[in-house]
């Protein structure tokens, strides 16, 4: 785009958003097994697109004081009440509670309510996968949160992780973006393998500490990389650079 408006490749730089590392308390070394935040397989924080004050089942994390959902009411797979958009009654978010829905039947997930740091980097570290399914696959804050908390990242595929991760280890699941949910099951079917097998292979005694160092090595490279501090020295690098040519 900015190339066709006149600008020099060289004169373009691209900068994502990033996570907030000056509200997040110290993580580094954070062991799944030993430190007893522990408590399910998967994790979500955030905005998930369901309708919950009418179909969400909520419990009480008492150690944190917020509520979470694991499961919702019954309703038909073709009730559109259930999604609610970010505070209106759009779409926009209807894949990622489908998602999110179809997970909490299957998996031990928790969707916790919205919560500020510092509980909510602690409601993150109750999972071992934090789970994310984007807006528009953009690149969002929640894929760099759940990897400096400490957590396995799954994520919807998005251009650019590779090279923002180092090719560090992450799950990333396909989405055929389908407003009409055409082959949703299938993408779903992909996911809910891919989730299966990594689970396997996590909860085996044998590659426990193959995972956890894998884990740490990602989280290591987002604190080291990708916070806004990392960014805002981007931004004065590329400045200094400007100014003295």
């Amino acid at each position: 785009y900015f190339e066709v408006n006149g600008f020099r490749r060289d004169q373009v730089t691209w900068l994502p958003v990033a996570f907030d590392l000056t509200r997040m308390p110290p993580m580094r070394g954070r062991n799944l097994y030993e430190n007893g935040l522990l408590q399910c397989d998967l994790v979500f924080v955030g905005t998930p697109g369901i309708y919950m004050d009418r179909y969400a089942e909520w419990q009480y994390d008492d150690e944190l004081g917020v509520k979470y959902c694991s499961k919702f009411k019954d309703f038909a797979r073709s009730d559109l009440n259930k999604y609610i958009g970010y505070n209106n009654l759009s779409f926009e978010y209807a894949e990622r509670a489908e998602y999110l829905i179809r997970l909490s039947q299957d998996f031990d997930l928790r969707i916790y309510d919205h919560c500020q740091p510092p509980v909510y980097w602690s409601a993150l570290q109750r999972g071992k996968i934090g789970f994310n399914r984007s807006l528009r696959y953009d690149i969002c804050t929640r894929v760099f949160e759940i990897p400096a908390a400490g957590l396995l990242l799954c994520t919807d595929s998005q251009p650019m992780l590779d090279k923002l991760f180092a090719n560090h280890c992450y799950l990333q699941y396909i989405d055929h973006f389908q407003p009409q949910f055409h082959n949703f099951t299938l993408d779903y079917d992909c996911l809910w393998r891919q989730l299966k097998e990594t689970l396997l292979m996590w909860d085996d005694k044998n590659n426990q500490w193959g995972f956890q160092e894998q884990v740490d090595a990602l989280q290591n490279h987002v604190l080291e990389n990708h916070s806004y501090l990392n960014r805002v020295d981007k931004i004065i690098e590329i400045w200094e650079r400007q100014y003295k040519s």
